[in-house]
Order: C-alpha cells, then sequence, then structure tokens
C-alpha cells in the first residue's frame, strides 16, 4: 500500500509540474513610483514613531 501511495504522489506532483511548466510566466509589473515619495517615506516613518514614541511616554 505504500508504495501505491508514494507512486501516486509523484504522479500527482509530476502532473502539477508540468501544468505548471507550459503555462506562460506572468509578467511582473513594478509600479512607477515618483522619486520624491522614495526620499520622503523614511522621514514619514522617523515621525511617525517620534510621535508614538511621544504618545506612550505620556
Amino acid at each position: 500500500m505504500g508504495m501505491q501511495d508514494r507512486e501516486w504522489y509523484r504522479q500527482e506532483q509530476r502532473e502539477k509540474r508540468q501544468k505548471s511548466e507550459s503555462r506562460p510566466p506572468l509578467p511582473l509589473e513594478t509600479p512607477k513610483k515618483s522619486p520624491r515619495l522614495n526620499l520622503t517615506t523614511p522621514i514619514f516613518l522617523v515621525l511617525a514613531s517620534a510621535m508614538l514614541a511621544a504618545i506612550l511616554w505620556l
């Protein structure tokens, strides 16, 4: 019984792999972000953490 289960599992994995290989890969789209946003994000995180620290300090 164990050998049959193992063979069945291998067959299932083989079929899954063949299906995924036959599908064309999805194109990865990178969203265009403005460079200004990339500069302001760390500043926003610092300000938010400072505000949180101030609130918890009280």
